[in-house]
């Protein structure tokens, strides 16, 4: 039987609409997103999707919503991106280290 990241795997690969279906299930607002979802989104996400979640200031994403789970999706993501030799994107992450939001610095 497939854990919690592996079925989230599969059903992101299967959704044509990733937006809806992470702020659907990203657990916010609430005390704790969803991060078995953040793992396989970080897994399966196209690196242009991984750099435009990232982006999102805090005026278009504020702390504790689902749009907010985008942006932490997206920061989760230029890990994987910088061991994949995308060096722009570690000065993308170490800007975020700084982000008001604290679901996204962190």
């Amino acid at each position: 039987m497939p854990g919690k990241i592996e079925t989230y795997r599969r059903q992101i690969r299967e959704t044509s609409d990733i937006d809806s279906f992470l702020k659907r299930h990203s657990g916010l607002p609430g005390p704790r997103g969803n991060l078995e979802l953040a793992h396989a989104f970080v897994h399966e996400a196209e690196a242009s999707l991984i750099r435009r979640y990232a982006g999102f200031e805090p005026e278009e994403a504020s702390e504790n919503t689902p749009e907010a789970f985008l942006a932490f999706c997206g920061v989760f993501g230029l890990g994987r991106l910088i061991l994949e030799g995308d060096l722009r994107a570690e000065g993308r992450l170490k800007a975020r280290a700084a982000d008001p939001r604290w679901r996204v610095r962190e």
